[in-house]
């Protein structure tokens, strides 16, 4: 199977299972919301702050290594497998000793025993760590999706069988372990690959040169992720910050949908050219167009139909968030753009720079919505936006000195959407305009057709050859 038809397949396997996985995810969480109460949800989402930031330690960014080197060595697996797999140990005993610290601090007693009881959740990552990481580099993504969705419907239905059961937060704490353990399971009952003693210091610091800069980034990542909701819950309290969630939580789901499945195959199909830069340089043009093709009419569409979308699908209750997801679909919609750079410079091995762009945002991050939170949840969007769009164009200055891109190129690829979206802003806000005395639903739906079928039109129009370009996707020989 050639590198074209591995990367096609990877890019429909992965798509499954991000859309399988959050259809899965939203069924759960509305039975076990009606279920359940927000405190037993809040003490298992307070105990898994604590979790996922240590379980960021237990790979060490291993597994990325090993699906970025070209040299891969049986040396290389066992050293990965087993270093996890001490720090997994390591990790989940202080985490076991500090919870009681933890509980006292934050003045929650419950929260001692639920994070006790989800300790070993780090042993089952580092047990599915260098599994999962070589059927990525294989492209055996449909192996992965079928693993994601057998582990969420378990872990589903034995949370929601334990709620009616009665036993609360511990519901939730047992679909995590049982999905935990089944996602395990099925990774080593799919792959063949089993761990040896070829353990070796040279190994380890070729992995760890390579794995130190993603753990920092995963760091990065972790607070850039969390900090505007941090400051806005201490500071606005837990109503603004509920507002501030429902946005988030749209755009967020939007980006996985559409741009997390691309993303994961593009790591690896970029690694396996990483010496060959013309090849990288042009799939990353070629990919970079269809994506931005994707996913640009869905956050122009968040910004246009948001005063309805949120009233028809939440609830007019929720109207306080219709401006913070304006503002923050401007956000994702340079995301189309920019989703690519990262995994480009990781496969190139520049991953101390993709660190240091990390590194940037974050710190622009936590300057700007320390700034804005004083002046409310919509201040905090909108220095999101503003710090999206001044750091934009870095990481394509870097890719341009160091790996050749050309900012012309990706302009003028960018050119038929951007004509596409304009058609399709204006058949919008006109059929809006047109139904302004009709039911929200009516006018969401219609609005959202007429939107669709400008869009298309528009490429049509201005970019004929995008259609191809999407079905010749990485055709590469």
């Amino acid at each position: 199977m050639t590198l074209k038809d591995k990367a096609v397949k990877g890019v429909f396997w992965s798509a499954a299972e991000r859309w399988s996985a959050q259809l899965l995810s939203t069924i759960v969480f509305l039975i076990l919301a009606r279920l359940l109460g927000p405190e037993d949800f809040g003490l298992v989402a307070l105990a898994m702050i604590f979790i996922a930031f240590a379980g960021i330690f237990v790979e060490a960014g291993f597994s990325q290594s090993i699906v970025q080197r070209e040299d891969l060595r049986k040396s290389h697996l066992d050293t990965a497998f087993w270093s996890t797999i001490v720090l997994a140990l390591l990790l989940g005993t202080v985490m076991f000793a500090l919870a009681p610290i933890i509980a006292a601090l934050l003045k929650e007693p419950q929260l001692e025993d639920v994070i006790r009881a989800l300790s070993p959740v780090f042993l089952f990552s580092a047990l599915s760590s260098t599994q999962g990481a070589i059927l990525r580099r294989d492209f055996r993504f449909k192996s992965l999706g079928v693993r994601t969705v057998v582990a969420n419907l378990c872990g589903g239905v034995t949370g929601i069988s334990c709620a009616f059961a009665g036993l609360g937060v511990w519901s939730l704490v047992a679909q995590t372990l049982v999905g935990s353990v089944v996602g395990v399971l099925i990774l080593w009952w799919t792959s063949t690959w089993r761990p040896g003693l070829e353990v070796s210091s040279r190994s380890f610091k070729e992995l760890f040169s390579f794995g130190v800069n993603i753990t920092a980034i995963s760091i990065l990542n972790f607070f850039n992720k969390k900090v505007d909701r941090l400051l806005i819950g201490t500071f606005l309290g837990t109503a603004a910050l509920g507002y501030y969630t429902i946005a988030r939580r749209f755009t967020e789901m939007a980006a996985d949908l559409l741009l997390s499945p691309i993303g994961k195959v593009a790591m690896p199909t970029f690694a396996r050219m990483q010496t060959d830069r013309p090849r990288l340089r042009d799939a990353f043009y070629r990919i970079t167009k269809v994506t931005s093709a994707i996913s640009s009419p869905v956050f122009v569409g968040m910004i246009l139909v948001a005063p309805d979308f949120i009233p028809v699908v939440v609830g007019p209750q929720w109207e306080v968030s219709v401006p913070v997801l304006q503002l923050l679909a401007g956000v994702g919609l340079t995301w189309g753009l920019t989703f690519l750079t990262m995994p480009s410079m990781l496969a190139a091995g520049y991953s101390r720079a993709a660190a240091g762009f990390h590194l940037i945002n974050t710190t622009a991050n936590v300057i700007g919505f320390a700034i804005a939170v004083q002046w409310g949840i919509v201040a905090v969007a909108a220095a999101f936006l503003v710090r999206g769009i001044l750091l934009a164009p870095l990481p394509f200055w870097f890719m341009h000195r160091h790996l050749g891109i050309e900012y012309g190129r990706i302009l003028r690829d960018a050119l038929g959407v951007a004509l596409s979206l304009l058609l399709m802003t204006a058949a919008c806000l006109t059929t809006a305009f047109l139904l302004a005395e009709s039911a929200d639903w009516i006018r969401l739906i219609a609005t959202v057709a007429a939107g669709a079928l400008a869009y298309l039109t528009g490429l049509v129009l201005f970019d004929r050859g995008l259609l191809a370009e999407a079905r010749s996707i990485l055709k590469i020989r």
